[in-house]
């Protein structure tokens, strides 16, 4: 079940969250636990029991880590992340490992390996980091390890957040799922912000993703630069708006059972270098990698050389961690070498030129980076790179409206606007002067009036187009 389809907005979503505001309170974690598994199992049901079995596993052995004593929680701790990491590779992995090792085997001449492709559960990439977040959380004694079986399946499968984040740790809203309040403004607050995040996906996203998807699609006999150009701008702006409105639909949903989720992206396309991008890029990702791999490895207490290592393993795990290809570990190359480069010399460069210079440049370098998240494999990703600066070997020039429409042209730009806006010279001081000047019944009336304009023009795109899942439900 995704949240933009008819069953989750006229079905799922109102007949649970009535049932969740009428319940009394003793239930209400039950409500929710029960309509988390049914809005899993709606698309995985032969990996519910799975889920439930590893989250049974992580509860007893944090009980163990805080019990025991330190010598022996260690050993609990490395149980609970060794059990975690590996049905996360077999998984997610298993599949590539095999292609490359049979790969490698007919070089040799060895006959192909016999297997048979492992299913990738939806999700299995965030709620094991939740897991493994929590368990090392109860070791570093952050906070206590949770004592209600309930409560610890709440924080794991929680729909709004179960499939792809943000990334929660358990104490950001340990006391939320022990007591918490649904006033009648949460569930206000949550829908406008819902209704935000819907048209980012339904409006937007999906509509420059046809683009996308159509020019990524080409062979390399049709590709002209300006093509590849047109790719790279559709799938750039196709990706922050399909995300981000997840992530706006995910704090909405949970905004309206009466938690407060941190917020996951800060638009990331105003960065003005790679370490400001991934401060306001996945944030709840970008947090979790500091905390549970880039600290622990040594941080910047250590060495020079050494703090650089830590960075390219972060982003070469980052890379891996999005997909089971070679592509994706370039990905993550791509992105480390650039804040190597910033940290070495590159930032104090980038001051000497205009903030809107630095920015522009910044998501010029993370677009061209978008080749590598997008394509099918390294081949393809050559071909593209190629093509992007030459259009040699281009035998089939197509029209542009062979691969997208006027109307999709500028959604892409109506989606590059609103990202950009605030460079123009006085936008943010005319927005605030605007806001300061509006009556708050006005701004509520306004605000009401958009997110009901935004849920019927959604619902309307979403009668006449195809299925279209989240692109990182993938991961």
């Amino acid at each position: 079940m995704v949240f933009s389809s008819y069953i989750f907005l006229f079905y799922f979503l109102p007949l649970v969250l009535g049932a969740y505001l009428v319940v009394p309170r003793v239930l209400k974690n039950l409500v929710l636990i029960s309509a988390s598994l049914l809005f899993y199992a709606w698309g995985e049901p032969r990996f519910v029991g799975m889920l439930l079995g590893l989250c049974a596993v992580d509860f007893v052995l944090s009980q163990l880590i805080e019990r025991a004593d330190p010598r022996r929680s260690k050993l609990w701790l490395t149980l609970s992340i060794i059990i975690n990491v590996c049905s996360l590779g077999y998984f997610k992995y298993a599949n590539f490992f095999v292609g490359e090792a049979s790969r490698i085997g007919s070089w040799l001449g060895a006959p192909p390996i016999a297997w048979q492709a492992v299913v990738l559960p939806i999700g299995i990439s965030f709620f094991t980091f939740h897991k493994i977040s929590y368990v090392v959380d109860v070791y570093r004694k952050v906070r206590p390890a949770c004592q209600n079986p309930i409560t610890f399946l709440l924080y794991i499968l929680f729909f709004p957040q179960l499939i792809a984040g943000p990334i929660v740790r358990y104490h950001e809203i340990e006391d939320q799922l022990h007591s918490r309040s649904t006033k009648l403004n949460d569930v206000f607050e949550g829908m406008i912000r819902f209704s935000i995040g819907l048209g980012k996906k339904v409006l937007i996203a999906d509509v420059v993703g046809h683009t996308a998807d159509n020019i990524f699609g080409l062979k390399a006999v049709s590709l002209s630069p300006d093509l590849a150009w047109l790719g790279i701008l559709a799938y750039t702006a196709q990706i922050y708006f399909d995300f981000s409105g997840y992530s706006d639909m995910a704090i909405g949903l949970a905004r309206m059972f009466g938690f407060r989720f941190p917020e996951n992206f800060n638009h990331p396309y105003l960065a003005s270098s790679f370490t400001d991008f991934w401060r306001r890029w996945h944030m709840s990702f970008g947090r979790w990698m500091r905390e549970y791999l880039y600290y622990p490895l040594g941080g910047s207490k250590c060495s020079v050389s050494r703090q650089y290592l830590n960075l390219w393993v972060v982003f070469l795990f980052s890379g891996l961690w999005h997909g089971a290809q070679w592509t994706f570990i370039l990905w993550g190359v791509w992105h480390g070498f650039f804040m190597t480069l910033e940290r070495l010399f590159l930032a104090k460069h980038l001051l000497r030129i205009p903030h809107a210079a630095q920015v522009l440049l910044t998501l010029f370098l993370v677009m061209l980076s978008r080749v590598l998240f997008r394509a099918d494999d390294l081949s393809h990703a050559g071909m593209y790179f190629q093509h992007l600066v030459s259009d040699s070997g281009v035998k089939k020039v197509l029209p542009l409206y062979s691969v997208t429409s006027t109307f999709e042209i500028f959604m892409i730009g109506v989606a590059y606007a609103i990202c950009l806006w605030p460079l123009m010279p006085g936008a943010v001081a005319l927005k605030d002067r605007v806001i300061s000047w509006s009556p708050p019944t006005i701004r509520i009336a306004a605000t009401a009036s958009q997110a009901a304009l935004l849920l019927l023009l959604s619902a309307a795109a979403m009668a006449g187009t195809d299925f279209s899942p989240f692109i990182y439900f993938q991961f």
